[in-house]
C-alpha cells in the first residue's frame, strides 16, 4: 500500500513538472480563414502551408500567460534548427486593440520573427474553437482581462494540426518534442 501511494505521488508530481504533449493521428486540418499579418498583408491557411509553424493565442496587453509563454518560446527559438524551420505565430483574442503595428511591437520584444494575426473578430473566434482553444472575456470587467488557453499547437506543412502542447511549458522539454515531430 505505501509502494503504491509513492509511486501515485511521483506519478502526479512528473505530471505537473512540464506539460502534455498530444500528437494527433491524422492531423487534424485547419478551417479557412482570412487575417492580417503584423506586416498588414493578408494570412490565410494556405499562408502555413509548406512549412511548420507553432501557433498560439493570446493578447498584447495580456498580464501572465502571453508573456510567459513567450518567455519560454524566446528560449526555444535560440536553437538554429528551429530558427530555420519552424515559424511562430501568435493570433490575438483582442482584435479590436490589437493591431497590426502594436502586436510587431509586442512580439519583438521577445523575437522579432514571430509574426503576430489580427483581423475580423469573428474569424478569430471560430479558428480558435476550431483549435479548441477557450477563452472568455468578462463583459463587465472595467478593466480588459481575457482568460484563455496556453495550449500550443503544432501545424504541419499540409496545414493542419500536427500535435498539441498543454501547459506548464518548459523550454528543454518543448525543444526537445518539436526537433523530434519536425526532423524530416
Amino acid at each position: 500500500m505505501y509502494t503504491k501511494r509513492i509511486i501515485l505521488l511521483l506519478t502526479l508530481a512528473l505530471s505537473f513538472s512540464a506539460g502534455a504533449l498530444s500528437v494527433l493521428q491524422p492531423a487534424k486540418p485547419l478551417i479557412p480563414f482570412s487575417l492580417i499579418d503584423t506586416e498588414g498583408k493578408p494570412f490565410t491557411q494556405a499562408s502555413m502551408q509548406g512549412q511548420w509553424s507553432l501557433l498560439f493565442f493570446g493578447y498584447a496587453t495580456c498580464p501572465g500567460i502571453c508573456p510567459n509563454t513567450l518567455k519560454v518560446l524566446q528560449k526555444v527559438w535560440i536553437d538554429p534548427v528551429l530558427d530555420q524551420k519552424l515559424h511562430f505565430i501568435f493570433v490575438s483574442l483582442n482584435p479590436t486593440d490589437d493591431t497590426p503595428a502594436k502586436l510587431k511591437a509586442f512580439l519583438a520584444g521577445f523575437n522579432p520573427h514571430f509574426r503576430g494575426l489580427t483581423g475580423n473578430a469573428k474569424q478569430i473566434e471560430a479558428l480558435s474553437k476550431a483549435c479548441s482553444i477557450y477563452s472568455w472575456q468578462d463583459p463587465e470587467a472595467k478593466q480588459l482581462m481575457i482568460d484563455h488557453s496556453a495550449t500550443l499547437l503544432l501545424i504541419n506543412p499540409q496545414g493542419a494540426i500536427k500535435a498539441l502542447f498543454s501547459p506548464p511549458h518548459e523550454a528543454a522539454t518543448l525543444l526537445t518534442e518539436l526537433k523530434t515531430l519536425i526532423r524530416p
